[in-house]
């Protein structure tokens, strides 16, 4: 995961001129989701899918990554956006046809990347707020919470320009305030919230998980995090 969250640093520090036009939040704060996770041999093998199944998958990310390098050159932030909708449109509409076994491991498989990945942003979602009986008191924990840390990668990213020193820092201080983030939240589970959360993640993925959009594996250990 580390050299995953390494690679998209060091692409934002390339691309920081056009990313000060972008939300921070949808590049670091949003992490791995199901739709990554999918490029992953290991979670394909996981969920048995079929070799047309994996042609999709892998036609639909080569289709946003050429996209998005192209989109990135120019500047075009349109054209990012619409990039990253064409696969999620795809990949939806294969998700839908996935069987009631395959939709529930793999929304396991999302909730323990997040766990060993410290991502905040998995408490946004609807069907996890639900799946924990979240009040809306930690509803608006989660909000608050996200849009702080969007600010925070921000001015981590903006201070960081033109200071070497504070570069090579850069991924750390991320990792910290994410880590930093999915633990506050979490402080505010009840017992039986905690217990839930833990039936969440289901049996423990003996797989790899992925640690870059291209498809390389890193198993990492859960206390790396």
């Amino acid at each position: 995961m580390r050299k995953f969250v390494m690679t998209l640093v060091m692409a934002g520090l390339i691309c920081l001129p056009i990313m000060a036009q972008f939300p921070f939040g949808g590049m670091i704060g949003k992490g791995m989701d199901g739709n990554m996770l999918l490029t992953n041999k290991d979670v394909q093998k996981e969920l048995k899918l079929t070799e047309d199944q994996i042609k999709t998958i892998t036609d639909a990310r080569n289709e946003m990554m050429q996209a998005m390098r192209a989109a990135f050159q120019e500047g075009d932030r349109e054209a990012i956006t619409k990039a990253q909708e064409e696969q999620t449109k795809t990949l939806k509409k294969l998700r839908d046809g996935f069987t009631s076994a395959q939709k529930k491991r793999l929304f396991e498989l999302e909730i323990q990347m997040a766990v060993r990945s410290s991502q905040p942003s998995i408490f946004a979602r609807e069907d996890v707020q639900k799946a924990l009986n979240m009040t809306e008191k930690q509803k608006e924990t989660v909000k608050s919470t996200l849009s702080g840390l969007e600010q925070d990668v921000k001015e981590v990213f903006e201070d960081a320009q033109g200071d070497r020193e504070k570069l090579r820092g850069i991924m750390t201080k991320i990792t910290g305030l994410s880590k930093d983030s999915f633990t506050k939240i979490t402080k505010s589970f009840t017992d039986e919230q905690k217990k839930t959360w833990k039936e969440m993640q289901g049996e423990e993925f003996k797989g790899e998980f992925m640690t870059n959009p291209f498809g390389k594996g890193g198993k990492k250990k859960r206390d790396d995090f």
